[in-house]
């Protein structure tokens, strides 16, 4: 599955802690459909990656999804990507019909590039689904009635990036679509790659270089990352681009009343384990007057679409809170993370693997934590989890 007001919460690709399966070989790839006339770029890169594996077994299964999801964070480094399986039951969809879906999906989420792929009718039964409009396309649901004869598959996938990490467009791309750029890396501690270092800025050159290299495995970064705060609108938060990562440390061991509860319970656990590791104190529940608003701007914030950050709205209900709480609480700042993933582990990993979300999460300011998880919005999407953190104004020594 980045950018909710604070510069400091940025956008995730969805990742999952499934192994990446290897795509099925074929002697001749399976060549790419013609673009149509869009203000979507179509990603050619990202259709040579998933085409085959999503068109192996339509629909593609949850499972598969996720492998695809991680693959894609992988391999091209695109964050924030949005993959659907579809589903139809004409005999025949004109390939323009995906495309002009492939487009109205980007655009609910301010994304500028997308791929998209027919899949040849399976010979074995097909399975289920729920209707979706267009009546002609419909998205894979295992408990509804069987469709018609003969169904056909698809997939549609949108990027925040219209080109590839590496495309020598990027360049481009980003003078047009994004008023800032913040590009941001996560170093190793001195002690080694067994804790996180500090989050620091590094030029664009700079990141070139990192991002065309083979690996990060010999290098002093633990991950690295782009972000674009968009040009318009004006209320749309910073949205990451792109992250690399080296293997994301795994989390120890939580404590059994941790593991026993629920995703919030257990995420906030492996958080505050993270930040005694990193010789901080740990975020606390919000006290019980506090507790209802500031869950309440999680779960308003979390019927945004996706990963999408609504930066005027995150800071006209931070102005609202200030104004109500901030005398008794030494309120100062809310700050908004996004993450897609289906169980508090994956969350975690994600969040400590993002150098901004990693710099967020470490704030010596922050004292309080809560989140709302909203339910999937399209097959192989991971819930939607939001969290707020809320800063206290530094004390006097």
């Amino acid at each position: 599955m980045l950018l909710a007001g604070a510069i400091a919460s940025p956008e995730l690709v969805v990742a999952t802690e499934h192994r990446l399966t290897p795509a099925l070989a074929s002697p001749t790839p399976p060549a790419a459909p013609t673009p149509t006339s869009s203000p979507i770029t179509f990603r050619h890169d990202l259709y040579q990656l998933i085409h085959q594996r999503m068109c192996a077994e339509p629909p593609a299964r949850a499972h598969v999804m996720a492998q695809l999801s991680a693959s894609i964070t992988a391999r091209s480094f695109d964050a924030g990507a949005r993959l659907m399986s579809v589903q139809w039951s004409a005999p025949q969809l004109p390939q323009p019909s995906l495309a002009a879906q492939m487009v109205s999906m980007a655009q609910q989420t301010y994304h500028h590039g997308g791929a998209w792929g027919q899949c040849d009718a399976p010979s074995r039964t097909a399975p289920a689904f729920s209707g979706h409009s267009p009546p002609w396309l419909r998205e894979y649901h295992p408990l509804q009635a069987a469709p018609p004869a003969h169904p056909r598959y698809g997939w549609i996938i949108t990027t925040p990036s219209p080109y590839a990490a590496a495309d020598p467009h990027l360049a481009a791309a980003l003078k047009t679509h994004c008023h800032h750029l913040e590009l941001l890396t996560l170093t190793n501690s001195a002690a080694g790659t067994a804790t996180l270092g500090t989050t620091q800025q590094i030029s664009y050159r700079t990141w070139r270089q990192l991002i065309s290299q083979p690996t990060l495995a010999h290098t002093q970064y633990r991950s690295i990352s782009l972000r674009c705060l968009p040009r318009t609108p004006a209320w749309l938060g910073p949205m990451m681009w792109f992250l690399r990562h080296q293997s994301p440390p795994h989390s120890a061991p939580a404590a059994a009343s941790a593991a026993t509860g629920t995703f919030m319970t257990t995420l906030h656990h492996l958080i505050n384990q993270h930040r005694t590791r990193m010789g901080l104190g740990h975020l606390q529940p919000p006290p019980p007057a506090l507790h209802p608003a500031l869950q309440l701007i999680a779960e308003r914030l979390s019927r945004h679409p996706g990963l999408t950050h609504h930066h005027h709205e995150l800071q006209q209900l931070t102005n609202q809170l200030v104004q109500t709480w901030g005398a008794d609480y030494a309120l100062s700042s809310l700050t908004e993370l996004r993450v897609l993933a289906d169980n508090p582990h994956a969350a975690y990993s994600q969040l400590i693997s993002s150098p901004s979300h990693h710099h967020a999460i470490m704030h010596p300011h922050g004292q309080w934590l809560t989140g709302h998880q909203a339910q999937p919005a399209h097959l192989g999407e991971p819930p939607l989890t939001t969290l707020i953190i809320a800063h206290q104004l530094p004390q006097d020594p």
